[in-house]
């Protein structure tokens, strides 16, 4: 049997097992009261039926808030007609049914286009057998759905994120990828006390020229016009490429995270930790807000190595934005944090001006 052929009988069998566990109990239980709420909404024509969903029902409440479950349930109501009262609540939960399979499909996918095969099936099945999953298919409401629509939108933020990720790889030269293997070398090597103090801040300047790339690929290759046409540029391109620098710099300090992690008790280990991930999530928002807003890249590189001269080389606590300083105040962190959101909603500000223009 070939690979594909196995994975094709890999797949049909979660599939199948995720289908059997959705419809053994799909007619069982009766017809929920927040279920009648959307039959009854959903039966509606399709303006009111949108009126509705937005306002709210006098003798009921509020609907609920997610129109294109009620839009996909009116048209299968309309398009399809009840043939036994037997199976009416099989009828009415058909759609949320239909969902969680598709997503289990969908799951599966993804993690093949992230992780591999082995992955997407392990995904796969862990749905397939979830059972919140298994229950929300069984009723006539939009949990299904939700869960299709988030794998749906992961894929596609998923294929944001590869994009930029392929376009900031791309740059860095054989010796800037040995330096890497070389950091990766003394974060494995050296005592925690030395990767701290020593080596970790040698490696949150490595991957700064990648960083300054963020927010200014655009101008400098004119190629605003045609990104920014595409659907939901501001929703989908700058949070994949605040993505992309946040895993750049993971890559570059996965092993002294790991090794921070399973040496959570040692003295600074948990400070080193958080800001590591302080600095992977700080300096590619300050990056992209610096590109966008000045349209090059010297402003960030000129301030970002003033900050890691005077910060992590010095241990000047208020610039520590990696954790070597143990005096370092917890209060820095949140401080940091807030700053890793100032600096991405100055970025969304510039680029939504940007598109309107």
């Amino acid at each position: 049997m070939s690979r594909r052929a196995g994975e094709a009988v890999v797949v049909v069998a979660i599939v199948g097992i995720a289908l059997w566990l959705r419809l053994v109990h799909l007619g069982t239980p009766s017809i929920w009261w927040d279920e009648l709420v959307e039959i009854r909404t959903a039966e509606r024509p399709f303006s009111s039926m949108l009126d509705t969903v937005r306002y709210g029902i006098a003798w009921g409440g509020s609907a609920g808030a997610m129109p294109a479950d009620y839009a996909l349930m009116n048209v299968y109501l309309h398009a399809t007609r009840l043939r036994a009262p037997a199976h009416l609540e099989a009828y009415y939960r058909a759609p949320a049914c239909a969902a969680s399979v598709v997503a289990v499909i969908a799951l599966y996918f993804l993690g093949r286009s992230l992780f591999g095969r082995a992955t997407g099936a392990l995904a796969a099945w862990l749905l397939a057998l979830s059972l919140p999953a298994i229950l929300y298919a069984a009723e006539a409401r939009s949990y299904s759905l939700f869960t299709l629509a988030t794998v749906l939108d992961v894929a596609a933020f998923a294929g944001v994120v590869r994009a930029e990720l392929a376009l900031m790889l791309r740059a860095p030269s054989l010796w800037w990828w040995l330096g890497v293997l070389g950091l990766w070398i003394a974060e494995f090597a050296t005592p925690l006390s030395a990767l701290r103090t020593v080596v970790l801040p040698l490696a949150s300047i490595w991957p700064a020229l990648l960083w300054s790339q963020l927010g200014q690929r655009e101008r400098r290759h004119d190629t605003g016009p045609l990104l920014f046409s595409c659907p939901r540029p501001l929703a989908r391109l700058l949070p994949g490429a605040w993505a992309a620098g946040a895993i750049v710099g993971l890559l570059v300090g996965a092993p002294a995270l790991l090794r921070f992690a399973l040496s959570l008790g040692a003295e600074g280990s948990s400070g080193a930790l958080a800001g590591w991930l302080s600095c992977a999530a700080f300096v590619p928002a300050a990056a992209l807000a610096l590109g966008v807003w000045t349209g090059g890249s010297k402003a960030f590189e000129v301030l970002y190595l003033f900050a890691w001269y005077v910060g992590p080389m010095h241990h000047v606590a208020e610039l520590d934005y990696t954790g070597v300083t143990t005096a370092r105040s917890p209060v820095l962190w949140a401080v940091y944090l807030a700053l890793t959101g100032v600096a991405y909603a100055l970025a969304s500000a510039m680029r939504m001006r940007q598109l309107r223009s």
